[in-house]
């Protein structure tokens, strides 16, 4: 649902409203808190929430972040004020989050039995070709899949290769 209906919906209600208003904002200090900081800080920072007193309060992934980010605080502000932001002060936080699973390798897709029987029926219909052999080939690896008790049967081609 895009977000100008969800919007509709959020005006209905003063509360939510105000809410939207104030995560629009926190947006838009984000957004110039990743203009400001160097490629290498950027994903280890986040705007964590802004006090009426106008204290901003960021935060890093870890300790050596937020000294970093000590640094950068001065004219981050400076930049603020000149964007005429409400910030008074910056608070630097650690707020460590939990590790991320490691990326996933491909995924390797699976020949169904309906598949295995489709190429095999093309391969018989083949004249002796080198498609053929790649066919009947994808053919054997399809039904040991299948059937992991059989195996792939070994032929000249595969043993060949695994030699070289």
């Amino acid at each position: 649902m895009p977000t100008q209906k969800l919007r509709h919906y959020f005006d209905f209600s003063p509360k939510l409203h105000t809410w939207i208003q104030q995560a629009d904002y926190l947006r838009s200090l984000q957004q110039v808190l990743l203009s400001e900081l160097p490629a290498a800080l950027q994903p280890s920072c986040r705007v964590g929430s802004f006090a009426s007193d106008g204290i901003l309060t960021i935060y890093a992934a870890n300790g050596a972040v937020a000294s970093k980010l000590r640094l950068q605080a001065p004219s981050l502000l400076a930049k603020l004020k000149i964007l005429r932001a409400e910030v008074t002060a910056i608070r630097i936080e650690v707020q460590v989050s939990p590790p991320q699973k490691p990326p996933q390798g491909p995924k390797r897709a699976r020949l169904g039995e309906a598949g295995v029987a489709e190429f095999k029926t093309l391969a018989d219909q083949l004249e002796e070709s080198p498609l053929k052999r790649v066919l009947l080939r994808l053919v054997r690896h399809g039904e040991a899949a299948l059937h992991p008790a059989i195996g792939p049967q070994p032929d000249g081609e595969d043993t060949q290769k695994s030699k070289r």
